[in-house]
């Protein structure tokens, strides 16, 4: 994405981790319901999710995507986000908070100071994605010869996506760490 003066901005994504007694779930679910609400007005926000727990459950993960850094600082210094936390401060016993990247996302969170370049990104993705593809296609044509095209292809990508982002991303990160993050940028 272009910014005014010619920068490149990059979504961020807020992930939050708020316990919660269980007998306070439904209060809590109710003061989130409004803080996405307040969320929603903000520039530069993209979208929000929240994760429950199970019925005994305590941890409830909360994600907020915006479409930069200025734009999240601006949510999180305003003072009606100041205000919603604190009419909410009695129903959380722990909270944590970390702001990702795409990449992050992707790649996990890296001691080292910055990301590969992106060709050496562009390639280890294209190193889970290509096989992954060949394979799901070539599975979904044989077992479903007359489904049209844009169905075959949802299928593929319905199955692809989760499995790059738990398994593959994980395992090519691993396998092409020396290569992603040579030692010099490492210690940097």
């Amino acid at each position: 994405m272009e910014q005014a003066g010619g920068t490149t901005s990059i979504p961020v994504t807020l992930v939050v981790t708020r316990k919660v007694a269980p007998e306070r779930h439904a209060e809590f679910q109710a003061w989130m319901r409004k803080g996405v609400l307040l969320v929603a007005g903000f520039p530069g926000f993209l979208g929000a999710g929240v994760l429950a727990p199970s019925a005994q459950g305590r941890t409830f993960q909360i994600v907020l995507r915006f479409a930069d850094e200025d734009s999240m600082g601006r949510w999180e210094r305003s003072l009606s986000r100041r205000m919603w936390l604190e009419h909410g401060e009695m129903l959380v016993q722990e909270s944590e908070s970390r702001h990702l990247t795409g990449m992050e996302l992707i790649f996990g969170r890296q001691d080292a100071v910055a990301l590969p370049p992106r060709w050496k990104r562009s390639v280890s993705i294209w190193t889970f994605v290509y096989p992954a593809s060949l394979c799901l296609n070539t599975a979904t044509l044989a077992m479903f010869p007359s489904l049209p095209l844009p169905f075959r292809v949802m299928m593929v990508t319905m199955v692809q996506v989760p499995l790059m982002i738990y398994v593959g991303a994980p395992f090519v990160n691993r396998l092409l760490r020396k290569w992603l993050y040579p030692p010099a940028a490492r210690r940097s």
